[in-house]
């Protein structure tokens, strides 16, 4: 007489915990990733800048509060603008907390601008970061990955658990 095949719905009772597990990890780290990304420049795009950026001058346009604080201070957006190359008018902004910078902002001198010569719309004040959260956009991300490699290896433990105990005798 042929063994009787485990019900799936044993199968996923016994693997429930990793499924779970998994799919909550990668979906938190999924929106934690989108919002990091959404509400800032991307972590990459500091890293292009660090690898390939090209100084240029830049002029301060305005000062603005944002809606951000970091220790309980708020930041700022120095917006400006730039030529790169000599001819193409370009804006850009990067916040900042440093009341020294922003202070030479708010007097109209030059700054230091870092473009990308192959989109120079991707740029910051030198000294500054594009990316506000940086490493934390990282952190998200391993996160979808760590999740997913859960809910996959989970998903192919029921499988083979349920395969195995369909053919054994």
């Amino acid at each position: 007489m042929a063994p009787r095949p485990v019900p799936w719905s044993k199968l996923v009772r016994e693997h429930s915990f990793h499924l779970v597990l998994g799919a909550c990890l990668a979906l938190a780290g999924s929106v934690f990733f989108l919002l990091f990304n959404l509400s800032g420049d991307p972590v990459w795009d500091d890293w292009i800048l660090d690898a390939r950026g090209v100084r240029v001058v830049g002029q301060p346009t305005r000062v603005v509060a944002t809606n951000r604080e970091v220790n309980e201070h708020v930041v700022y957006d120095i917006q400006y603008s730039f030529e790169y190359p000599p001819g193409q008018r370009y804006r850009g902004a990067s916040p900042a907390r440093n009341t020294r910078a922003l202070n030479r902002a708010e007097a109209g001198e030059p700054v230091t601008v870092e473009v990308d010569p192959q989109n120079p719309t991707r740029n910051r004040i030198a000294g500054t970061k594009a990316s506000f959260y940086g490493v934390l956009a990282i952190l998200a991300l391993a996160a979808v990955l760590v999740g997913a490699v859960f809910f996959m290896l989970s998903i192919l433990r029921a499988l083979r658990q349920g395969l195995s105990s369909r053919r054994s005798p």
